[in-house]
């Protein structure tokens, strides 16, 4: 039998399936960068160069996954909220970006071939 990861909670779905999270690190889509430049900054000083498997966890709407994988990371993206992984994969598609995968599920199931990776991005809210 499948292991399916476990739900989030309905009040979570439910905010999220709003819609807001793709554009809160955009400016272009009215969002506030600060954030993502300070996060791009300390991954840059962390990271191991590319070409390095990445899993981004709870990623959101894909934003540093995308960008991630501009600069030739491997990156597979994990996130609880269906909304977010159809809009990563649509702007992957838009921006001629690749995402190794990116699939609904969360930290407490990851579903990744092989089992390992040299990086895990799991942000803390």
């Amino acid at each position: 039998m499948e292991k399916r990861p476990p739900e989030p909670d309905q009040e979570i779905l439910e905010y999220y399936q709003q819609g807001k999270e793709r554009d809160r690190l955009d400016a272009a889509r009215g969002g506030a960068p600060l954030e993502r430049e300070r996060t791009r900054e300390v991954l840059r000083r962390h990271l191991p160069g590319p070409p390095a498997t990445v899993v981004d966890v709870g990623g959101g709407a894909g934003g540093h996954a995308l960008w991630l994988s501009s600069l030739g990371y491997d990156v597979h993206l994990r996130e609880p909220v269906p909304l977010h992984v159809e809009q990563a994969k649509a702007d992957a598609r838009e921006q001629d970006r690749n995402l190794a995968s990116a699939v609904v599920g969360d930290a407490r199931a990851l579903d990744l071939s092989g089992g390992c990776a040299e990086v895990v991005l799991l942000a803390r809210r």
